[in-house]
C-alpha cells in the first residue's frame, strides 16, 4: 500500500469479527486513528486506538470515515450500525462524516434470488439505507462491499477490488477470499477513495484457498437464522389457510 495517502479518523463498529480485527489493524499500522464503540484489550495502550465507551454520538463526533466491516459474519450487528450512522448524519451528530463503507454480501444484491434475499435481508435494507443517505446528504458518500465465499486461513491470495458492472470483462474467478484479504482490501478501498464512491466494490480472486470448498460456520449459521425467523410465521400462515379451507368446506355441507 502507498505511505502518502491522507491520514483519517476512521470509526469502526465492532472489533471482535475476524474482517474488522484485521481492518483495524492494518489501520493503525498505516497511520490513522481508529474509535471503536468498545474498548478491546487488543488494542489497550495503543495511541491511535480509541473508544467510545458505548456513545454513537462520541463515536462519530470527528470521524471522517466509517467502516462497518463485520457485515459478512454477523448481519444483524452490522445493519443497526448503518441504521446509527444514518440517524447521527440526519440528526447532525456527524458534521466531519464524509465516506462510509459497509462489507454486505453477494446474496444481498438486488439480482440475488428471493431465497438469497431472504437470508440476507438485513443486509439488503442497510444497503438501500445507505444509497438514500448519500441522496439526502451529498456530503456524505457510500462504498458497498460484496464479497464471494470468505475463507478463515491466514495464506494470502491476490485479493483485488472491481465494479461489480466490470466482473464479465474480467478472466476466470476463484469466489473466494480470505477474511484476511477482505481486511485489507476494505482498508485499500478507505485510503483511495473516492474510487469507489457510491458504488458497489465487488472483492474477488484468482486463487483458489481451498480445493472442493463446501461453505463455513457464517453459512450455516445464516441459514439456521433465516429459518428460525421465518417458521413461525410460515406455521401460522398454513394454519390459517388450513382453517380457511375447513370453514369453506363445513360452509358446503
Amino acid at each position: 500500500m502507498s505511505t502518502h495517502r491522507s491520514k483519517q479518523m476512521i470509526a469502526v463498529w465492532e472489533t471482535d469479527t475476524r474482517t474488522s480485527k484485521r481492518f483495524v489493524k492494518q489501520a493503525i499500522a498505516n497511520g490513522h486513528t481508529v474509535i471503536a464503540l468498545k474498548a478491546d484489550v487488543e488494542f489497550a495502550g495503543n495511541k491511535s486506538f480509541l473508544s467510545a465507551g458505548g456513545s454513537v454520538d462520541s463515536l462519530l463526533a470527528n470521524a471522517t470515515s466509517a467502516v462497518v466491516a463485520g457485515g459478512a459474519e454477523d448481519n444483524a450487528a452490522a445493519a443497526l450500525a448503518v441504521a446509527d450512522i444514518v440517524a447521527a448524519v440526519g440528526a447532525g451528530k456527524a458534521p466531519k462524516l464524509k465516506s462510509v463503507f459497509f462489507v454486505s454480501a453477494n446474496g444481498a444484491k438486488p439480482t440475488a434470488s428471493y431465497f438469497s434475499r431472504s437470508l440476507y435481508k438485513d443486509l439488503a435494507v442497510a444497503e438501500k439505507q445507505l444509497v438514500d443517505l448519500a441522496a439526502a446528504h451529498p456530503n456524505v458518500s457510500y462504498t458497498i462491499f460484496r464479497p464471494p465465499t470468505l475463507i478463515d486461513t491466514e495464506k494470502m491470495n491476490d485479493v483485488f477490488v472491481f465494479d461489480e458492472f466490470a466482473r464479465n470483462k474480467l478472466p476466470p474467478l476463484s469466489n473466494q477470499i480470505s477474511y484476511v484479504g477482505l481486511g485489507d482490501a476494505v482498508l485499500e478501498i478507505v485510503e483511495t477513495q473516492p474510487r469507489f464512491r457510491n458504488k458497489v466494490a465487488a472483492v474477488n480472486s484468482n486463487t483458489i484457498l481451498v480445493q472442493n470448498y463446501k461453505g463455513g460456520d457464517e453459512s450455516r449459521k445464516i441459514v439456521w437464522h433465516a429459518f428460525a425467523t421465518t417458521s413461525p410465521y410460515i406455521l401460522i400462515a398454513a394454519a390459517v389457510v388450513a382453517v380457511g379451507v375447513y370453514v369453506a368446506k363445513r360452509q358446503q355441507h
